[in-house]
């Protein structure tokens, strides 16, 4: 808990000392980092050396097996993928041609729907939204998504508007119930006022209410058509069997080149194996134990510094937690440098001022003054 200051001289001399000790902390700790990475560093760069040394020695062992089968292999490769990708565009071209001809009936019939409803309203002279399905699902919702998305624009235009407008927009000053009160209120009239307006000037006038009834259940016909052509969509693009598609000829070219590169594969695979039982682990044997020692000197170089680095730390940080609880609450972060508080222990010695607050004050008149 925090004491009163009755020394101002011997809290000055602490505080610039507290400074002092931190700052000699902060640059052991520096260096101890730069110890720490630098250790770590070669430790790594050692491993690495020693991977990259047995990958070396055993690609050195592997190559002529390797330019044996790669060729063929590679080859086989880019004939597979030429192939499957002949494949899969014939197949794309029939599934799309499918799913066109299927769908072409219930989209068609949403497309006429919706013609047919656009004339009707604008013989009718009725703005031309009215035949959205936004509006239908603002000003005359019946379905589950349409009573979400207007929960959604509450949500929106009298909750998160005015909260907004009141803490990015009002000074902090200014934030209070009664500004709060005001502006839900002005959200209220303006967006209220507007849903209001358009709902009256579009379901008011003479007929306009039988279409727009009219219109949601056109809405209703139109989404039911569009639902039957995606499943139908769906169904298609979801179909395993690619039996309809008249594919042999790409299958049979494509397993014969699968044959072959399994072959090829199968081969290759035999002759690593044999050289993997025999050589391999003989050679990572040999390097490791020939870099063993170097790895461990630097392994051990590393943890001592890493060690004390994070002894020195702890108490940099320790240290700095003192100093916030001892003489930043009562000056300031602000001020905790070596020229401020010199500053401030000069104006406090002057005698005009009473405590460090008023000391504070009068530093930063005279800095005002230049």
């Amino acid at each position: 808990m925090s004491q009163p200051i009755t020394d101002y001289q011997s809290f000055f001399s602490g505080a610039l000392q507290a400074i002092e000790d931190t700052a000699n902390l902060k640059q052991e700790e520096d260096q101890l980092r730069s110890e720490e990475a630098r250790t770590r560093t070669e430790l790594e760069a050692e491993e690495k050396k020693l991977k990259a040394d047995i990958d070396r020695s055993i690609k050195e062992r592997l190559n002529e097996i390797n330019r044996t089968y790669d060729g063929e292999i590679s080859k086989a490769k880019d004939e597979l993928k030429r192939a499957q990708a002949k494949r899969e565009k014939a197949r794309n071209q029939s599934v799309k041609a499918r799913i066109a001809e299927e769908t072409k009936g219930p989209l068609d019939e949403a497309a006429e729907k919706l013609r047919n409803m656009k004339e009707a309203f604008r013989k009718q002279h009725m703005p031309a939204f009215t035949t959205t399905r936004l509006y239908y699902s603002l000003f005359m919702p019946h379905r589950f998504k349409d009573f979400l998305l207007l929960v959604f624009l509450i949500v929106i235009c009298f909750i998160a508007v005015p909260c907004a407008v009141y803490f990015l927009a009002v000074p902090e000053k200014w934030q209070i119930p009664v500004v709060m009160a005001g502006i839900y209120v002005a959200a209220i009239l303006l967006f209220g006022g507007i849903y209001i307006g358009i709902s009256n000037a579009t379901k008011t006038p003479p007929g306009h209410m039988e279409m727009l009834r009219m219109g949601r259940d056109t809405w209703d016909e139109i989404r039911a058509a569009r639902k039957t052509a995606k499943r139908i969509e769906q169904n298609i693009a979801n179909e395993t069997d690619d039996g309809a598609y008249d594919l042999a000829v790409y299958d049979d070219e494509i397993a014969q080149i699968t044959q072959r590169l399994n072959e090829a594969s199968r081969k290759k695979q035999e002759a690593l194996t044999n050289f993997e039982t025999v050589n391999r682990n003989i050679i990572t044997d040999e390097l490791t134990q020939n870099a063993r020692p170097r790895i461990e000197q630097l392994s051990s170089d590393h943890a001592v510094a890493a060690r004390r680095l994070q002894e020195v730390s702890s108490e940099r940080q320790t240290r700095t937690l003192a100093m916030a609880d001892d003489y930043e609450v009562y000056l300031g972060k602000e001020n905790m440098t070596r020229e401020r508080l010199q500053a401030l222990s000069d104006i406090m010695a002057e005698g005009q001022v009473r405590n460090i607050s008023e000391a504070v004050d009068e530093y930063r008149k005279r800095q005002q003054k230049g």
